[in-house]
């Protein structure tokens, strides 16, 4: 292990191998691969089980196998005598049996024509513009996956960005963002994804400090959105912006 530039380890025997000093995130460039952990080193970089990396890391022996007892052959299933007569099914605690009335449901809804589909989503108060934009929008080499969180996760936010919390007027302002990166491992999930406004993403970007200060105060960011930002850059691997 030797030092790199900006604050990086890397491997003496891969030099595209880089670790980040501060946020301990380590991505092996040429094989395309990353993690957040030792763990993940341990099970991806030398291929040991899950099992093997925690006891490696805990420093303790691995369990030999004991050998299991055999399993005991299955009993076959003898029925008891029959009765004479059926005079033991009036025993039973039909008292204690509780049934619950169904739910009625609309016979409008439905899922395959306009009308019934409008009774679904009557109380989903949506920008329809945006949200057929973001139906739209071409995929631009991103999995089925992503496209089809972004909307999902469009309604989740209730139309709003996530760092100023205003809403959104036009799909084409809105950024996709993956909170883990793929470089560091992260895919491309709706847990691993955010909306926010096309002009918070300089203030995302690796920029020099005084450059992103003069970003956040032409946009008039306040604390609590700068708190948000910040958030964001940690989980990038990238240094948060001083107040």
């Amino acid at each position: 292990m030797r030092a790199g530039s900006c604050g990086e380890f890397q491997l003496r025997s891969h030099d595209s191998f880089k670790i980040s000093e501060r946020t301990s995130l380590w991505h092996w460039k040429s094989r395309d691969i990353g993690g957040r952990s030792a763990l993940d080193y341990l099970i991806h970089v030398e291929g040991r089980s899950f099992v093997e990396a925690v006891f490696t890391l805990s420093e303790e022996a691995l369990p030999t196998r004991t050998q299991l007892p055999k399993a005991e052959p299955k009993r076959e299933l003898v029925l008891p005598p029959a009765a004479e007569n059926n005079r033991r099914v009036f025993a039973y605690p039909i008292a204690y049996i509780k049934n619950k009335i169904p739910m009625a449901k609309k016979t409008a809804v439905c899922s395959y024509t306009a009308d019934g589909r409008a009774l679904i989503h009557t109380n989903l108060s949506l920008n329809s513009f945006v949200l057929a934009g973001l139906r739209n929008q071409p995929s631009m080499d991103r999995s089925t996956e992503l496209t089809d969180s972004r909307i999902s996760l469009f309604s989740a936010q209730r139309g709003k960005c996530a760092l100023s919390g205003e809403l959104f007027e036009n799909a084409a302002d809105i950024v996709c963002w993956l909170k883990t990166p793929a470089e560091f491992g992260g895919r491309e999930r709706y847990q691993n994804m955010v909306l926010f406004h096309r002009r918070f993403l300089p203030l995302l970007q690796r920029r020099p400090m005084n450059e992103l200060k003069a970003i956040a105060d032409a946009l008039k960011t306040t604390k609590e959105l700068m708190l948000k930002v910040n958030s964001l850059r940690q989980q990038a691997g990238l240094s948060a912006i001083e107040n």
